[in-house]
């Protein structure tokens, strides 16, 4: 129970490494705000998770990261429903489909760039701002995967 009482927010929460780093801290005691693009895989995600009734708090928020708005929402979320920001793990990223460079579409650069850098830091930038206020302050946790050397 290392993290009883603590609020934490999870992007990409609601599949892959984003979902075990959800189990993970709701096993320890945390209030975690799982955070992803599809409403269908959050509702599976508490459905799940509520018949193996863990020992921390779940909430789910729809949200898309590289939306300014989006991404500030889920972190007042959070704040509006466990009452403090302890804990960001910026886990949601997309690879699109590995092509070589010669064959890539802008469209897929502009959004690899959009959900992987700029909501990282959307979400970073709002939640120091929450976390500088707070007594007990924060961390952020930035995750990349082995998709960003291809």
């Amino acid at each position: 129970m290392r993290f009883e009482n603590k609020s934490v927010v999870v992007t990409g929460a609601a599949a892959g490494m984003g979902k075990e780093i959800t189990r993970r801290y709701l096993t320890e005691g945390a209030q975690v705000l799982a955070v992803d693009l599809s409403e269908e895989k959050l509702q599976d995600l508490a459905k799940e998770f509520a018949q193996i009734q863990l020992p921390g708090t779940l909430e789910i928020y729809k949200a898309d990261i590289s939306k300014v708005a989006e991404a500030e929402g889920m972190i007042d979320q959070a704040v509006n429903k466990f009452g403090k920001l302890d804990i960001l793990v910026n886990n949601a990223g997309i690879s699109g489909r590995c092509e070589p460079v010669g064959e890539l579409e802008d469209e897929l650069w502009d959004r690899v760039l959009a959900v992987n850098l700029t909501g990282t830091m959307y979400a970073m930038r709002k939640a120091v701002r929450v976390m500088l206020k707070q007594e007990s302050k924060g961390n952020i946790v930035n995750i990349a995967s082995v998709a960003g050397l291809k």
